[in-house]
C-alpha cells in the first residue's frame, strides 16, 4: 500500500544556490535550522531516509523557508520562485516513484507576477497545487494587497483542478519570545492556522 506524505520541504540545488546568493550573512532562525538538515539539500540522504519507510513511501515536495517576501524584493522573489518551481518539477519528472507531485511556490509580495507564476507552475510544470502563507511581508494575508494576490492564485488553481494550500507563517515583526525552544512557531503557527 502506498504511503504518501504530502508536506515535505526541500531546497533543490540550483534554488539553494540562488537563495544563498540573495542572503547576506548566515541563515537565521528556522531557516538556519532547515539548512542544517542534510536531506534538505542532499538528495542521496533524502533517499536513504525515505527508504527507512519502505518501498512504497512517497513525498509531495514544497520549498522550505524562508518565505520569499521576507528574504527578497519582488523581482528577486519572482526569479527564485521560477527557479524553485522548475527544479522541483524536474525532480518529480526524474523520480516519479519517489515524488509524485509538488506544491509550487510564489512570491506573494510580487503582486504582478504571483498569479502568473501560479498558473505557469500548475499548467506548464504540472504542480498539484500552490503553497501560500498566512503572512506576507509581516502582515496578515487578509490585508487587501495580499488578499487580491491570494484570490488570483486560488482562481488559477481552481480552473486547473489543483489546490491552494495556506501554510502558517510568522510575521517578521513577531517577537521571538523563546528562540531556544522556538515557541514562536510551536504556538504561533497553530494560532495562524485557525485565525482565518
Amino acid at each position: 500500500m502506498r504511503k504518501l506524505d504530502v508536506f515535505n520541504h526541500i531546497w533543490p540545488t540550483r534554488f539553494y544556490q540562488a537563495l544563498r546568493a540573495h542572503t547576506s550573512g548566515p541563515m537565521q532562525d528556522i531557516t538556519r535550522r532547515s539548512e542544517a538538515v542534510p536531506m534538505m539539500t542532499q538528495l542521496d540522504v533524502r533517499f536513504r531516509v525515505m527508504d527507512l519507510f519502505g518501498p512504497d513511501y512517497q513525498q509531495i515536495l514544497s520549498l522550505a523557508s524562508p518565505l520569499l517576501d521576507l528574504a527578497t524584493n519582488a523581482e528577486q522573489g519572482r526569479r527564485l520562485a521560477r527557479i524553485g518551481n522548475e527544479e522541483t518539477a524536474e525532480l518529480c519528472r526524474k523520480h516519479t516513484d519517489r515524488f509524485p507531485g509538488f506544491a509550487a511556490t510564489i512570491a506573494m509580495h510580487d503582486t504582478e507576477g504571483a498569479a502568473r507564476e501560479a498558473e505557469r507552475a500548475v499548467v506548464d510544470l504540472g504542480a498539484c497545487g500552490i503553497q501560500m502563507f498566512t503572512n506576507v511581508s509581516g502582515k496578515h494575508s487578509t490585508r487587501r494587497s495580499s488578499a487580491t494576490c491570494s484570490a488570483s492564485c486560488k482562481s488559477s488553481t481552481n480552473r486547473s483542478g489543483s489546490t491552494a494550500r495556506e501554510a502558517p507563517s510568522s510575521p517578521i515583526t513577531q517577537p521571538r519570545t523563546s528562540p531556544l525552544y522556538e515557541i514562536w512557531w510551536t504556538f504561533g503557527w497553530p494560532y495562524e492556522s485557525r485565525r482565518r
